[in-house]
């Protein structure tokens, strides 16, 4: 009996969705558009950028410690 060695992995689009609802949760976006309207739009993408910016250089750091190693 041969066994399916194939190799999944998940897709980029899949990884940012992921990274989006659990860092911010959809449910709370209709909270701050209900509360802030159509400026809460420019704070979440603000949020987004500092949260993505902060998170690579986690990540980078990371990284050449485990090539380092």
């Amino acid at each position: 009996m041969e066994e399916n060695k194939s190799k999944s992995s998940i897709g980029f689009g899949a990884l940012v969705l992921m990274i989006l609802s659990t860092i911010f949760g959809f449910a709370n976006s209709t909270v701050a558009f209900d509360q802030m309207g159509y400026a809460s739009i420019i704070w979440y993408i603000l949020a987004a950028i500092f949260v993505f910016f902060t998170n690579e250089f986690d990540v980078c750091r990371i990284w050449f410690i485990i090539k380092g190693s």
